[in-house]
């Protein structure tokens, strides 16, 4: 006789996901699509990001903005504005960024749904009233191999303006924002220099300023 296989809940895949990025070290190519709207099919803005893990430490990029958390130091560059925010002796693990947050999903989210895809789960979920997270719905894609996220369906809470300039008529909706990850691979030499300090900043006399690549950027320490 055969016993059918116990449904996965929602708690075990993320918990999975969770630790398939607390587990290894990796860099994944994100593509970030925003649309007008819930049912919006139309692409408003699509940008290229990547996100990389090396033990402890974190490093994304977003459009022109990147971030770096190791637990020496945070520095996040902004190459649109030329200015660097630089943290040294970076303590405070709550600023660790992972994938995917298993206690604030499971905090802030009821009505679960969850779809077998045949290789993947999909994993559908609604805020709670009066939550306190910036999206009203999530939709979330992992792989059953290894638990790596394959996609991400954002539903924020507040609405922007998606009028062309400020001289037209404001147009405000609800944002959708895709996020679809892909090549999932093991971190090179290169990706490794993304995680030191002396490629972001140098040190003289107690002094700290941009590194040479950064030269004309403005430093911000805290």
């Amino acid at each position: 006789m055969l016993i059918p296989l116990r449904a996965q809940t929602l708690s075990e895949i993320i918990q999975g996901a969770q630790n398939y990025t607390a587990n290894n070290d990796f860099k994944v190519a994100i593509t970030y699509q925003l649309f007008k709207g819930v049912d919006g099919n139309n692409i408003i803005e699509e940008y290229k990001g990547m996100y990389a893990k090396n033990k402890d430490s974190y490093y994304s990029k977003i459009k022109n903005t990147e971030i770096v958390y190791t637990p020496t130091f945070y520095v996040k560059v902004n190459h649109d504005q030329k200015a660097m925010v630089f943290v040294n002796n970076q303590v405070n693990k709550e600023q660790k960024n992972s994938l995917v947050d298993l206690d604030a999903i499971l905090k802030n989210f009821e009505n679960i749904k969850i779809i077998d895809k045949g290789s993947y789960w999909q994993c559908e979920m609604v805020a709670i009233e009066y939550s306190q997270s910036p999206f009203s719905k999530i939709i979330m894609d992992i792989n059953k191999k290894n638990y790596a996220i394959k996609k991400q369906v954002l539903y924020l809470t507040n609405m922007i303006d998606f009028s062309d300039n400020e001289r037209t008529k404001a147009e405000y909706n609800i944002p959708k924002l895709i996020l679809t990850y892909s090549n999932y691979s093991d971190l090179s030499t290169y990706d490794l220099g993304l995680f030191k300090k002396n490629k972001y900043t140098t040190s003289s006399n107690g002094k700290v300023a941009p590194a040479t690549k950064y030269k004309d950027y403005e430093i911000i320490k805290n």
